[in-house]
Order: structure tokens, then sequence, then C-alpha cells
């Protein structure tokens, strides 16, 4: 017999509860503007894409409020409590 793969889609909003503090953070704090403001800082001709910087500010946000050390700890955080 072959082997079964599921594949279940994840958002953020099914990892955290509703009324939790990241979602408030996230309704919150607008950092659209970060990206306008270091456009400058990035080659658009060499090296690989950067990170998004809004993106990089809102994992480092969650990691500060949670004192998560790495990104499977946060997602362990937030799902286990």
């Amino acid at each position: 017999m072959g082997m079964q793969l599921k594949l279940r889609m994840v958002t953020i909003e099914d990892l955290v509860p509703e009324g939790h503090f990241l979602q408030k953070l996230e309704d919150t704090l607008d950092l659209s503007f970060v990206r306008e403001e270091i456009a400058h800082l990035y080659s658009r001709r060499y090296g690989r894409p950067a990170i998004d910087p809004v993106c990089a500010g809102k994992i480092s946000a969650g990691r500060i409020t949670h004192r998560a050390k790495g990104f499977r700890s946060k997602g362990q955080k937030l799902t286990n409590g």
C-alpha cells in the first residue's frame, strides 16, 4: 500500500486565538511605512531578495513579547499557551 499525505492550510488566525495580544498588536500597529523608509538600503540588482521588513518587524515584536528564541519556539509558545 502506498503512503497518503494530507495537506492542511493553516493561517495565523488558526494559530493565534481571537483577542490574544498578538491579534490586538496586528490590528493596532501599522508598519507599512517601513518599506518606503528603508527602500534605499536594499540593492535591486545584486543579491537575494530581502525579507520583507514589515514581516521581520512583526516577527521581532512577537519574539520580544513572548521571549522566544526562534521561530519554532515562538510558534510552540503561541499554540501551547
